[in-house]
């Protein structure tokens, strides 16, 4: 069986002979507890913890016996890219594909080219050091 090592085991004495004797205690411990699984028996049970579920659960039931405050909730998912404005290349790299500024198309300038678009309004636009035209672009829409 494969077990997973908090750290290597430095060959001075210090902290980190210590978290491998925890690493030895906690496989020790999942071991048991497949064991008792296996002896009892129970068809209606769930499969039982994988080492790393084990180890999870074994680090959240110990944060609580301490006393300590649990993380603070994960903030809410960003929405998906296409829902936001933001820049993006139409290939791999700002190489392979290139397509006409909208903006400059629109100002009589038809020859400028950009691999960069917008990501929600799907727009070609010019975003470089010297010219902006995503920024622009953006201003006026708002």
């Amino acid at each position: 069986m494969d077990t997973i090592n908090v750290v290597n085991l430095k060959p001075y004495f210090g902290v980190q002979p210590s978290y491998h004797f925890m690493d030895i205690a906690v496989v020790n411990r999942f071991l048991l507890y497949k064991e008792l699984y296996k002896r009892r028996g129970d068809p209606a049970r769930a499969k039982p913890l994988t080492q790393k579920s084990f180890r999870e659960q074994l680090a959240k039931e110990m944060v609580e016996f301490s006393g300590v405050p649990a993380a603070a909730p994960p903030r809410p998912p960003t929405p998906p890219p296409s829902l936001t404005c933001m820049p993006a290349y139409y290939g791999e790299d700002a190489t392979t594909v290139r397509r006409y500024c909208r903006k400059c198309s629109d100002a009589g300038n038809r020859r400028v080219k950009t691999p960069v678009y917008c990501r929600k309004c799907q727009v070609p636009l010019c975003f470089t050091p010297k010219k902006n035209c995503y920024r622009e672009w953006h201003d006026l829409l708002e």
